[in-house]
Formats: structure tokens, sequence, C-alpha cells
């Protein structure tokens, strides 16, 4: 239900997705899943270990060569932030590609019909309503809004074609509906 100093209203729009919203959305929630749940203080560590790695190679870096526990160190270091790196510049936007090129539903045009309780999603495939509290989260860019039915299944809709008051709209009924922003 829209909540008081809003009215409820109903939106309507027609897009087209493509590959890079795919790779957007993707990236988006990978960048997510690596600050959630103390990851942080994960990274943070990381960077601090890292930071006092090349300091000691700075300060003493004969001994790099002669103490394998620190050569040890630094190699795993570097191959995790180069893995990470790579995951997220080559591995994922070419599995988001792939994947976007085999599901032909998300190919056409879709047309998204909202109120305050729920979206509607038409296309050549038929048309589905979700309720907004059946979302299991959702979290947004300034390109898109990324609407998680799981962890494994979402709906992307792109900012370019909604007006901003649309926008903040959809936010409202999520966060009304319960459903956890990320």
């Amino acid at each position: 239900m829209a909540g008081p100093g809003y009215k409820a209203m109903m939106g309507e729009i027609r897009f087209q997705l493509t590959e890079d919203d795919g790779v957007d959305a993707n990236r988006l929630y990978f960048r997510r899943q690596m600050l959630r749940h103390g990851r942080i203080a994960a990274w943070l560590v990381g960077a601090i270990v890292l930071l006092l790695l090349i300091l000691i190679v700075l300060g003493n870096g004969p001994d790099l060569v002669s103490d394998p526990l620190l050569r040890s160190l630094v190699g795993a270091v570097v191959i995790l932030i180069v893995l990470i790196f790579a995951i997220y510049w080559f591995w994922l936007p070419w599995q988001a590609r792939k994947l976007f090129r085999q599901t032909k539903l998300l190919q056409g045009e879709i047309t998204a019909l909202w109120t305050s309780t729920t979206i509607t999603y038409s296309g050549e495939w038929g048309s589905t309503e979700i309720a907004w509290s059946d979302y299991h989260r959702w979290m947004e860019n300034e390109r898109l809004i990324v609407l998680f039915q799981s962890d494994a299944v979402y709906n992307i809709v792109p900012k370019a074609v909604i007006a901003r008051d649309e926008v903040a709209a959809i936010g409202r009924y999520l966060e009304d509906a319960g459903v956890k922003k990320t």
C-alpha cells in the first residue's frame, strides 16, 4: 500500500534490455556481494596486510628473496588481487553476455506496468505479475534497478526510460512491501 505523503500511482514503460544491462547488473551484484557481511573488514585487513608487505619489501628488499614465507604471502596477495580483477573485468562480463544471448525472453521488447502493490512484465512470451512483497531484495545504480526474486533470479529495469519520480515511487513500494535494499 502507498504510505502517507504520496499517492498510489501506476507507471508503464517499454524497453529492450541489452547485453550491457546484464553486465551492469552482474557487476552491481558482484560489488555488493564483496561488501556484505563482514567482507569489508576482510578487505580492510587484506589492505593492511598488503601495505605491511609493501613496507617490508621496501625496507628489506634482499630479505624478500631469502624468506619463503614472505614470498608466499606476497604471491598469495598478488594472485588474489589479480583473480578478483579478472573476475570483475573479464569473466563476469563474458558470462553475463553469454547468459543474455541464451535467454531469448530478455531479447525482445518488454513492457513493465506497476502499481503500488505489483509489477507486471509482458512481452512476446506472455506476461507475469509479481507482487513487490515477493521480491527477496533489490539494488540500484545510476543505470538500473535490479529486483531479486531470489539470489539467482532477478529482473532488470533500466532507469533511462523511467521518470525520476517513478523511480522514487518504485523504491517506496518496495520499502512498503518490506523488501530489503542492498
